[in-house]
């Protein structure tokens, strides 16, 4: 018997801030350049890291080329969106990152309630999301219990967490 290969291919990549944080609960779409389907729409997770699989592309040594932009959200001039080709030799595509430009700096200090004692290593959530770094780890409050990340525009709930201890 012959076999028969489903022509679909992959896309992923990050949607970041310009201090690398991950931008969580961004939503991208992947657009067919030729018909203008959207062929599928993703939310990036808390890293900000998004994949779209499952794209159908032209068999018999046609090419295939889609759109690939993250919805409302600025980015650099130009780099609202990216395109990338899928044919019988490509289907797969780590995409460069997209990098939010009006997000709001988020900083501060955390110390012990009633103290000037500072909290080294307590974590953060936005919107219910740990917030991460370009090196995909957890944003942390350093040694004097400073911190510093990004967040979109708009309304968020941050929360910072920490085993063993509560915060107000």
């Amino acid at each position: 018997k012959e076999g028969h290969c489903k022509n679909t291919g992959r896309v992923a990549g990050y949607v970041r801030f310009n201090d690398g944080t991950g931008a969580a609960k961004v939503k991208v779409t992947v657009v067919d350049e030729e018909t203008s389907k959207e062929l599928a729409k993703v939310t990036t997770d808390a890293s900000g890291y998004f994949v779209a699989d499952e794209l159908p592309y032209k068999e018999g040594g046609q090419s295939t080329t889609y759109r690939v932009q993250p919805i409302n959200i600025k980015t650099k001039q130009g780099e609202d969106a990216a395109t990338v080709t899928f044919d019988s030799k490509s289907n797969d595509a780590v995409l460069r990152d997209f990098i939010i430009i009006d997000g709001k700096r988020f900083s501060g200090l955390v110390y012990y309630e009633g103290t000037s004692i500072p909290v080294k290593g307590a974590r953060f959530q936005v919107n219910g999301m740990d917030v991460y770094n370009s090196a995909g780890k957890y944003v942390e409050t350093e040694y004097d219990g400073s911190f510093s990340f990004r967040v979109r525009s708009g309304v968020d709930t941050i929360q910072i967490k920490m085993d063993g201890h509560e915060f107000v």
